[in-house]
C-alpha cells in the first residue's frame, strides 16, 4: 500500500501546484530559456559540488553523506 501511496501523494501534489497557476505564468519563462537553462545547470551541475566535496574530504557514514549529498545542494538553488 505504501509503494503506491507515496507516488500517488507526490503526483498529486504535484498535479495540485502546476494547475493551480494560469497558462501564461507557466509559458513566460519558456520564451527567454537562457535563465532556464542557466537553472538548470546551476541545481543540477554546479550545486551538488559542495556537497561532493564535503562527502570526500570528511569521513561519514553512506546513509550521512547520502543525506548531505540530497540536501546540501538544495541550499544554493536559484529561486527566480
Amino acid at each position: 500500500m505504501a509503494d503506491l501511496a507515496v507516488p500517488a501523494f507526490v503526483v498529486s501534489t504535484m498535479l495540485t501546484a502546476g494547475m493551480s497557476q494560469p497558462l501564461g505564468e507557466v509559458v513566460a519563462p519558456l520564451r527567454k530559456p537562457l535563465p532556464v537553462f542557466l537553472a538548470l545547470f546551476v541545481n543540477f551541475a554546479f550545486a551538488p559540488l559542495p556537497a561532493m566535496a564535503l562527502t570526500s574530504i570528511v569521513p561519514l557514514q553512506p546513509a550521512h553523506a547520502t543525506g548531505i549529498l540530497l540536501r546540501l545542494p538544495n541550499r544554493f538553488s536559484l529561486s527566480w
